[in-house]
């Protein structure tokens, strides 16, 4: 949004408050005032008014206060409210309004697309070799499209030419959008969960050197009223510090990408844990709470499906044995939870395990990455005491707390590669197809760096146990 949008606000009975929009770290501030009182209970569905420009302005999900003030013998009355929504449009919007359709504007598009100069020349050249005059170019370019459980996904190029000052000088514009067919009517909250999924897909493939701008909604496909989130709390473009590595990690242009799309939204209940590592992986410090989350999420990726397959026998003898406990412990005793908890965790598949099973998924892809996960494995179980050390605050016998500390990005950096490029590689991803120049991309950095990094801590650790 603007830095400052001004308008007149519509509070309680009161449709003359004057008020001023700022955006302040996750919410929309309206600072608003006027000679008549304007009551104000602590909060609010929505608040309505008009900009400058006589665009509807709605601010969704609304808390503040109103207080009395004196200034030069003059009593009036100002309040500071915020919101999580701020949409602009030609009619009122509310939170229970639902959309079908959606648009974003990716923003620094070069930085997604492998062949972004090679695709404007190739779109322009095509439309001339059919006739066409190049004053009257418009184009739109479908990236890729693909029907995932969001509803269909599409990236377009939108193009057209502009003529600059000079009669002689013509400017090729070109914009990159995400297009959203929901297949259904869903509520405005549903369609930001869904946009913002897609953004940080999106921006992890490019290395986060893209972010996200004018998220537009239509009730319908043949809707031409324009209504426009200017500003939310679901801060799709958090954490946005380019790096310079501006190489994508995958070619979004390949025919197969629609299906990795496809499948990489497939289940739904991986959305928070892919939050999560979204959230952390953007980040430039290291920490203990990183780490822990690092680990924490191979058990939330299999959930209760980590569960071991056990001869039938041997499920009716760990049965038995938890219904004695129960019979012989009563339910005022605290070691009774306990002793159960450790029974059901013997049916468990171990956090290491777990980690393999992910490793495995990557393993095979070619020789190179065969050997980072040797190495990988051959440094997870001190990772993962690593990891218990910060977890439990107890001291580990195969690690110092020391070296816990000092090597806490290498661990951090091994739970993350492989916990990312196993969902990619499930989601059809082929490691061997990374597009030219895809070294520069942070994952491609970390898989280099892991090897020589994993063989400085396993050296030092071995002269430490020489000592």
């Amino acid at each position: 949004m603007e830095k400052e949008i001004l308008g007149t606000f519509t509070i309680s009975n009161n449709e003359q408050v004057n008020g001023s929009l700022k955006k302040t770290g996750e919410f929309i501030k309206l600072t608003c005032w006027s000679k008549s009182d304007f009551s104000f209970d602590g909060s609010t569905d929505a608040i309505y008014g008009l900009d400058q420009q006589l665009n509807t302005l709605s601010l969704l999900n609304c808390f503040g206060d109103v207080c009395p003030a004196i200034r030069n013998n003059t009593k009036f009355f100002t309040s500071e409210v915020s919101a999580y929504l701020l949409i602009s449009g030609s009619k009122k919007v509310g939170a229970s309004d639902k959309f079908g359709f959606a648009s974003i504007e990716v923003k620094n598009p070069k930085r997604l697309l492998t062949n972004a100069d090679d695709l404007m020349e190739n779109i322009v050249k095509e439309y001339l070799q059919e006739g066409n005059s190049i004053l009257d170019f418009v184009n739109l370019k479908t990236i890729f499209s693909a029907d995932t459980s969001l509803g269909e996904v599409s990236l377009v190029c939108n193009s057209s030419i502009e003529r600059t000052s000079s009669e002689l000088s013509l400017n090729l514009q070109s914009k990159l959008f995400v297009l959203f067919d929901f297949q259904e009517s869903i509520v405005i909250n549903d369609v930001l969960h869904r946009v913002k999924e897609v953004c940080q897909l999106l921006r992890f493939i490019s290395g986060n050197e893209i972010y996200f701008e004018n998220i537009v909604l239509r009730e319908s496909e043949q809707s031409i009223e324009h209504i426009e989130v200017l500003s939310n709390n679901f801060v799709i473009n958090e954490n946005y510090n380019p790096s310079g590595l501006s190489r994508p990690l995958i070619d979004i242009g390949h025919p197969k990408f629609n299906e990795i799309m496809k499948s990489w939204f497939k289940d739904r209940e991986r959305a928070k844990p892919r939050y999560n590592f979204y959230n952390n992986f953007f980040q430039v410090q290291y920490n203990e709470a990183r780490m822990i989350s690092s680990a924490s999420v191979f058990d939330i990726l299999y959930g209760t499906g980590g569960k071991k397959t056990l001869h039938k026998v041997i499920n009716e003898k760990i049965g038995a044995v938890k219904t004695l406990v129960k019979k012989e412990f009563d339910t005022s005793e605290p070691i009774r939870e306990d002793l159960l908890r450790q029974i059901s965790n013997v049916k468990r598949i171990a956090h290491k395990d777990r980690i393999e099973k992910r490793i495995d998924l990557i393993d095979s892809q070619d020789r190179e990455i065969g050997n980072v996960c040797k190495k990988i494995r051959a440094v997870l179980r001190y990772a993962l005491s690593a990891r218990n050390v910060f977890v439990h605050g107890t001291p580990s016998n195969i690690i110092t707390t020391e070296d816990v500390y000092d090597y806490q990005s290498l661990f951090t950096n091994i739970f993350e590669f492989v916990y990312i490029t196993s969902e990619l590689v499930e989601a059809g991803w082929d490691m061997n197809l990374f597009p030219k120049n895809s070294w520069n991309h942070q994952i491609r950095q970390m898989q280099i760096n892991l090897a020589n990094d994993i063989d400085e801590f396993l050296s030092t650790i071995e002269t430490k146990k020489g000592n």
